[in-house]
């Protein structure tokens, strides 16, 4: 939206510049100002009244078409009108507007002709150009005085040859200083719009580029988040908190008793290794007859520290093993299917065994007989 009313505003401030610059150029008032009129039978010669020529000001100038070359005679109205006497001729009588001259035609049947002004020596001043003649209004200003005249405003003599007609057309054009009184108020309400416009759209930019930043950063963290679930990171400050409780956690584990536990690991297998080194039954060495089976020595607990005191055994706790005698190769007589059967007691032999008198401790390594036990 903000964007929307920025770039409004830019094209609504560039329109007013650009009214702005037509209204001071093409669409400018006029800086001149004419006045014309077209003779079609002016008779012999033109006759402006004085002041005419100052209307629009006393600058400006003066255009006259004529057959022939252009004369220019300022004068008094009574020394003209008795120049020209009975002739035809025309007065220029005022501007009811801008863009027209009055005329009057005088004697329209009066003589078509009067004398040429170049050849008189009547006129102290005669003006003579080709046609078209353009004539300063400020030269004929100051020709009657200007500012502080000596004396009241003279009329203008206009004429060609005296034969021809005094002038074909006749125009006045003024210099004005007129200007469209809206250009400023145009020119500076659309620069004024188009600089907020600009404003606003650099501040758009800026935000928007700030919410892209935003996202941007908003998606680093979800991805951090999402790291952070499989595998969180432990930052130095939680670091150190949690070797802080583990610190706490041994000091309290260290002043507690300690309780046993099972062996794993390494530790179980040379625990398995010990109890089969302990259960295994003593055999004889020649025969290989196995006796006291059941002639197994506690074991010791395994404690946390995965060590099995051994109990050592005293020097005099021996005892002789019953050896069966080397000739004691008898078969055995069978045992009939039937116990109850007559005689099958008398077929069986006694198996002389070893009494177990008193449980055999465990033997130390010092006190172990290599030609007792040959099979260690």
């Amino acid at each position: 939206m903000r964007r929307l009313l920025a770039v409004a505003l830019v094209v609504i401030g560039l329109g007013g510049i650009g009214l702005g610059i037509l209204g001071a150029t093409v669409w400018a008032p006029a800086t001149e100002r004419s006045a014309t009129v077209t003779l079609e039978d002016p008779g012999a010669a033109v006759v402006i009244d004085p002041g005419v020529l100052y209307v629009g000001g006393h600058e400006g100038t003066l255009t006259v078409t004529g057959a022939s070359d252009v004369s220019l005679v300022p004068a008094t109205p009574g020394d003209i009108e008795a120049y020209l006497g009975t002739a035809h001729y025309t007065r220029v009588t005022g501007v009811p507007d801008w863009s027209t001259l009055a005329t009057e035609d005088v004697q329209p049947t009066g003589d078509p002709t009067v004398p040429a002004p170049t050849g008189a020596d009547l006129w102290p001043t005669v003006m003579t150009s080709a046609s078209p003649s353009k004539t300063p209004i400020a030269d004929l200003w100051e020709l009657d005085g200007g500012a502080d005249p000596a004396q009241p405003y003279r009329a203008l003599l206009v004429m060609t040859d005296g034969t021809q007609p005094g002038a074909q057309t006749i125009t006045v054009t003024w210099p004005v200083e007129a200007t469209n009184a809206w250009v400023p108020y145009a020119t500076a309400i659309g620069a004024l719009l188009a600089v907020l416009g600009l404003i606003l759209f650099v501040l758009d930019f800026s935000s928007r580029r700030a919410r892209r930043r935003q996202a941007a950063e908003e998606l680093e963290e979800e991805a951090a988040a999402r790291e952070a679930a499989v595998a969180p990171p432990v930052s130095g400050r939680r670091r150190r908190e949690l070797t802080a409780e583990e610190s706490a956690a041994a000091a309290v584990a260290a002043t507690e008793p300690a309780e046993p536990s099972t062996a794993t690991g390494r530790h179980r297998a040379l625990t398995d290794a010990d109890i089969a080194e302990h259960a295994r039954p003593a055999a004889d060495v020649s025969g290989g007859t196995t006796v006291g089976a059941d002639t197994t020595g506690p074991i010791a607990p395994i404690t946390d520290d995965h060590t099995r005191p051994i109990t050592p055994i005293a020097d005099d706790a021996t005892r002789p093993l019953t050896r069966i005698p080397d000739d004691a190769t008898r078969p055995i007589p069978a045992v009939a299917d039937d116990p109850e059967a007559p005689g099958a007691e008398d077929r069986t032999e006694p198996i002389a065994r070893i009494e177990d008198e008193a449980p055999r401790p465990p033997r130390t390594t010092d006190d172990h007989d290599p030609e007792e036990h040959p099979h260690r």
